[in-house]
């Protein structure tokens, strides 16, 4: 490839590369990449998640360092041993090769060093597999055992059709009691979409919110910080986070520190939370399936094509990017 040309690679590379890329060298002022140690550390790569470091740990310091003077294409031997466990005929799979990847591209297309071939690789294929769903007859078993709080949550997850995170960063103006619609904003893509608020679950958001609201109330009486919003938003509009409109959907019991700014604030419940809970009461209703969050979704997918919903518009509703996707 020539340098210069447009490269294209996986974002788990990406996450690497900004990980390497977005420190500064506080140690060693005579490295490779002046500007960037605080990188390469007796640890590994300081920064970059652990699942993506794997065995290339070892390697980073070496690639990195001005002191190491092995030849590149001897390097790129030992990404190939690495990257393979030493067993150059099986395949490798993406996530054991993302540490190596990111480090030949950054090396061979950003400084324009030559490493070696690395035309022998095979990745792993991408297993597709089936999705899981509930009846009717298994979603109503499973909602009975949710506690009323929970179940509420499920019963809007699953007659939005919605993602996890989705239905936990709904904001109050995202919902539409009186058009029984729900909108979805910063979806997977970046994408906005509208979807459907079950008829039947109107009236309990709604008594639902009522309580939220004196728990905004009290927030704003006991000083509490505004809830997060992203950067941008935060500094076009500085008091949206006080205000009712922004407030949680689906508050936490509790305010806790933001990490991000180190303030006290009240976020949306945890994730973890939900997911426990749809877990556990699927045991105590006696499903043998495996169920998350996210069996919601396909479960409001398949029962809108036995209604006789065309797939397309049932891919407008999940915010497929691809009809392929939704076929699955």
């Amino acid at each position: 490839m020539q340098r210069g040309a447009a490269v294209r690679i996986k974002r788990q590379d990406c996450r690497f590369i900004r990980a390497i890329l977005g420190r500064q060298n506080r140690h060693d002022e005579g490295g490779l990449f002046p500007g960037l140690g605080g990188v390469a550390g007796p640890g590994g790569v300081v920064g970059a998640p652990e699942t993506e470091l794997g065995d290339h740990r070892a390697l980073v310091p070496e690639l990195l360092s001005a002191r190491t003077r092995r030849s590149q294409s001897s390097v790129g031997t030992r990404l190939h041993r690495v990257g393979a466990g030493g067993q150059e005929a099986r395949a490798v799979a993406t996530g054991e090769l993302a540490g190596g990847l990111a480090v030949v591209f950054l090396l061979r297309e950003v400084f324009g060093k030559e490493l070696g071939d690395f035309s022998d690789y095979r990745r792993t294929p991408v297993r597709t597999h089936a999705p899981t769903w509930l009846t009717r007859a298994e979603m109503a078993m499973l909602l009975d055992e949710l506690e009323p709080g929970w179940a509420l949550m499920a019963r809007v997850a699953f007659g939005g059709g919605l993602r996890l995170m989705e239905l936990l960063r709904l904001r109050v103006k995202d919902v539409d009691l009186e058009q029984e619609i729900i909108t979805v904003r910063g979806g997977k893509g970046g994408r906005d979409r509208f979807v459907p608020l079950a008829h039947s679950v109107v009236e309990s958001l709604r008594a639902h919110l009522e309580r939220v609201r004196r728990v905004f109330e009290a927030d704003r009486r006991s000083g509490v910080a505004g809830v997060w919003l992203p950067e941008a938003l935060a500094r076009k509009y500085p008091q949206a986070g006080v205000e009712w409109p922004w407030f949680w959907v689906w508050p936490d019991d509790h305010p806790s520190l933001d990490p991000r700014g180190g303030v006290s604030r009240r976020h949306h419940v945890s994730d973890r939370g939900f997911q426990r809970a749809i877990h556990e009461a699927a045991n105590r209703a006696g499903l043998n399936k495996r169920v998350t969050p996210h069996v919601l979704r396909h479960s409001f997918a398949s029962q809108m094509l036995d209604a006789g919903y065309d797939i397309r518009t049932v891919q407008e509703l999940l915010g497929h990017k691809s009809v392929e996707t939704t076929q699955i």
